[in-house]
């Protein structure tokens, strides 16, 4: 069995993406739906279609929020591809400044380390990074390293260099001194994708023995038992504040090496 089919990243009636109990449905898509009519009504020559085609958020989806019609917390993206296009930022502590009360609640729960370390969330990282090898691929470039035409062979073979030259057409990577980067900073991609990257990103965990019969140098595990709700809410903590030193250590300039790493995370119960 998959048990990442069991890591909830859909919405789920009268609840976020992150169980957030401070952002109410109801009260998040009033503020967006002000949001909207505030932005229509400094630009009387365009309207919801507009704004459709712009953001990639369906006319139909548009209507709704704007008529204050949705009784569910729409998407992380959703809110996201608004909030972005009519803020004209994707950086999420931007949005989160030029967006105080509940929208920024919402995006702080929703995209947590985005908002601590200076990411970009974007619909077009969104709809390009769907394919999880231009993803990988992406996030090579993304690092402070760069790649090489070589690491991407050796991974994904032809298929990536396709993909990293498709990226380069689209001019979201450059090309300087035989190796490629982002021209993009650091990002984060809508909760909707984690198990589909968490699924693909789980085959480069190496738990057989390497040459020399070493075992590579790694941690993984797979835990579970039947707590009660403060034992939950206490594992959470511990993994939330271990994920954001994690994270510190990545983004510290001190840190910056040819090592390319990664680390997959997550807890949640064993229900549908």
């Amino acid at each position: 069995m998959d048990l990442t089919r069991l890591v909830k990243t859909e919405d789920l009636p009268e609840a976020n993406l992150a169980s957030s109990a401070s952002v109410s449905a109801q009260d998040l898509v009033f503020e967006l739906s002000k949001l909207i009519k505030g932005y229509l009504a400094d630009r009387p020559f365009i309207g919801l279609s507009t704004i459709s085609g712009r953001c990639q958020v369906s006319e139909s989806t548009l209507r709704r929020i704007y008529n204050c019609q949705i009784k569910t917390l729409p998407t992380p993206s959703t809110v996201m591809a608004i909030v972005s296009y009519i803020s004209e930022e994707t950086d999420v502590a931007k949005l989160i400044e030029l967006n105080p009360g509940l929208i920024a609640n919402y995006l702080k729960e929703n995209f947590p380390h985005a908002a601590e370390f200076d990411c970009e969330v974007s619909e077009e990282l969104n709809r390009e990074l769907a394919d999880s090898i231009k993803y990988l691929v992406y996030k090579l470039c993304n690092h402070t390293s760069g790649c090489s035409e070589e690491q991407v062979m050796d991974l994904v073979g032809k298929v990536g260099i396709q993909r990293l030259e498709e990226l380069l057409r689209k001019d979201l990577i450059t090309q300087r001194g035989g190796r490629y980067y982002s021209n993009g900073k650091r990002f984060s991609l809508a909760p909707e994708l984690f198990k589909d990257k968490f699924q693909f990103m789980s085959q480069f965990i190496k738990v057989e023995e390497r040459p020399g019969g070493k075992l590579q140098q790694n941690v993984f595990s797979n835990y579970s038992s039947s707590v009660n709700q403060e034992a939950y809410n206490k594992i959470m903590k511990i993994q939330k504040q271990a994920l954001k030193k994690i994270r510190e250590t990545m983004v510290n300039p001190n840190s910056e090496g040819d090592l390319h790493i990664f680390a997959l995370s997550a807890i949640d119960t064993i229900e549908y």
